[in-house]
């Protein structure tokens, strides 16, 4: 046999059974002179299915007896010495003994637990009467400690449960399959309005439902898959008003696998609704002022594309505005310029008059040379720029110096700059370079 499966109430029936069973074998030995022998064996039996602990002890608390469970768990038979060494290993009577009652007549069923082994026993202790008129105690021991540590479990579960069902901020409910409220925590009330949870009992599950066909869909897909998660439901308060809820619902069964009511949560979510409509009117606006904004800006590029055109065509025009003038010039010059120089030329000149005029007309040529327009890049200096004109020809540095009436030494430092100045070195010949910009 195993006691695990066994009520506290079938557990304290037991021994009383079995001494009925004892003393109705009593009554049969008396009525029909059996002999004690048979008498003995039914209760050695008897004691020996029983799978608790057993033992009887004398009012001086010298064990009388022990069954066969009680010696395996304390290792020897400890007949003759004193209940509370034997049982728990003390060195006194134990502060929970009970033989002061059980001697005056009491049956007495109580639980302890042992110091020995730290197990839990409930107990029944009887009185019995000795032929020679003393008074022996029976003790009946069964061990509970798995029934101790299950009571402590549900215990544990049901005060969380308590503590998950009154605290949670979300609605937490369980109702009948009728549509009743059996219970609901605080927020429940908060949630529907109410004055207290005794009043919210007295409304209908059905009618704190905004839309009806809601319900409907509700408890057809709890029916369809056992529960639904996070239902969208518009639930009604007490005074009108409509909040958004989000329900996560399970059926309830009873022991047969019968559907019996339902049980979950309902979290609010009026404000996060609000909070979101407010963002998508928000989005909304903000796309309209980008949509604008990029039109405006489009306008703008157009305008801007439209002024660049007219730039680049007023600037093109200004090009050849300029080359008109060019060409203006170069034929002013040839035509209204150079004739005189001719003119003068045909005069008696020294030498030196010779020279500079020969340089005149030479710089008049060179107004209108691509070599005056691509040198002024190089941001040279007029006097630089005299030298290079002449270096060009084919000037030597003492040529230069004669018809510039300045130093050769100055010549040279000019030389130097000119070269540095359009990126020329030493090795490469400054004649040919400045030939090649006038091309």
């Amino acid at each position: 046999m195993n006691d695990d499966g066994k009520t506290k109430a079938q557990l304290i029936k037991e021994p009383g059974e079995m001494r009925r069973q004892v003393a109705g074998s009593e009554t049969a030995q008396q009525q029909s002179n059996h002999p004690i022998p048979k008498m003995n064996a039914r209760m050695n039996a008897m004691i020996k299915a029983f799978d608790g602990l057993i033992y009887i002890c004398s009012q001086d608390y010298r064990i009388e007896f022990m069954n066969e469970h009680l010696i395996s768990r304390t290792g020897y038979d400890g007949t003759g010495e004193l209940c509370y060494k034997v049982l728990h290993d003390r060195d006194s009577t134990c502060p929970w003994c009970v033989n002061h009652r059980v001697f005056k007549g009491e049956t007495v069923r109580w639980e302890t637990k042992s110091p020995k082994d730290n197990q839990w026993y409930f107990i029944v202790n009887t009185p019995i009467d000795n032929e020679d008129g003393t008074i022996s105690k029976q003790a009946m021991i069964l061990d509970i400690t798995a029934h101790k540590r299950a009571e402590a479990l549900l215990k544990e579960s049901k005060e969380k449960y308590n503590q998950f069902f009154k605290t949670s901020r979300d609605c937490t409910f369980i109702t009948s399959k009728d549509g009743s409220w059996i219970d609901l925590n605080d927020a429940a009330v908060e949630l529907f309005g109410y004055s207290s949870l005794e009043e919210l009992k007295q409304v209908k599950v059905r009618d704190v439902y905004a839309n009806p066909e809601e319900r409907a869909k509700h408890i057809r897909i709890i029916a369809e898959c056992g529960y639904a998660r996070e239902f969208p439901v518009d639930l009604r308060r007490k005074d009108g008003s409509v909040r958004h809820t989000l329900c996560t619902t399970a059926s309830r069964y009873d022991a047969a696998g019968n559907a019996i009511g339902f049980q979950g949560t309902i979290r609010d979510i009026t404000e996060r609704r609000r909070v979101e409509e407010e963002l998508r009117k928000y989005r909304e606006d903000l796309e309209v002022l980008v949509a604008e904004r990029t039109s405006e800006l489009e306008n703008r590029t157009k305008k801007l594309q439209e002024v660049n055109t007219a730039l680049n065509v007023i600037l093109q025009k200004r090009e050849e505005d300029k080359k008109i003038l060019e060409d203006s010039l170069v034929a002013n010059i040839g035509s209204l310029v150079l004739p005189y120089v001719e003119k003068i030329r045909k005069n008696n000149l020294d030498a030196q008059q010779q020279f500079c005029l020969d340089v005149i007309e030479k710089n008049l040529g060179e107004i209108a040379s691509p070599l005056l327009k691509n040198i002024q890049q190089f941001d040279l200096t007029p006097r630089e720029v005299q030298i290079a004109s002449l270096i060009k020809e084919g000037k030597t540095t003492k040529e230069v110096a004669q018809a510039l009436g300045i130093e050769r030494g100055s010549i040279d430092t000019h030389r130097k700059n000119i070269r540095k100045k359009i990126g020329l070195d030493r090795a490469s010949n400054l004649q040919s370079h400045l030939r090649f910009l006038e091309k």
